[in-house]
């Protein structure tokens, strides 16, 4: 497997945190996520910070007994501040949300080419079918 693991500081709502992340000739990969990313053959940890989507609900209707809520995602959360060769891992769900709400601008800083998430439209499985990993990253 390719790269290094390395521990590199960022910022997260004005708190320097150390985390975990894989340097990959001079990129420095931040997971975001609480899994372990696994991209061809680079096993990126977790740092230990997750960018997540806050969000409200409320009950809107029901299909027979099954409830039906409407979401509205409000707040990203864990998202450090841009740092020169970082490259952020985060969910679909922040990518997008940081996308389509957000425009990549986020407190001040533009995300734009910095926040990637994982190309699941293609996974690489092992021979039992089962999905080991993914062959890139996606941006919207």
């Amino acid at each position: 497997m390719g790269g290094c693991v390395i521990q590199t500081s960022i910022v997260v709502d004005g708190e320097e945190k150390i985390v975990r992340a894989l340097n990959v000739d001079g990129n420095v990969l931040v997971n975001l996520t609480p899994h372990e990313v696994v991209v061809k053959d680079y096993k990126i940890p977790p740092s230990g910070v997750v960018a997540r989507v806050e969000s409200d609900e409320k009950l809107e209707n029901s299909i027979a007994d099954i409830p039906v809520r409407k979401v509205v995602y409000t707040n990203i959360k864990g998202l450090p501040e841009p740092k020169p060769d970082h490259y952020f891992i985060v969910s679909t769900v922040v990518l997008m949300i940081l996308k389509l709400i957000y425009n990549y601008k986020w407190k001040g800083f533009d995300y734009r080419g910095v926040v990637v998430s994982p190309d699941t439209r293609n996974p690489i499985r092992n021979e039992k079918g089962q999905i080991v990993g993914v062959s890139g990253f996606q941006v919207l």
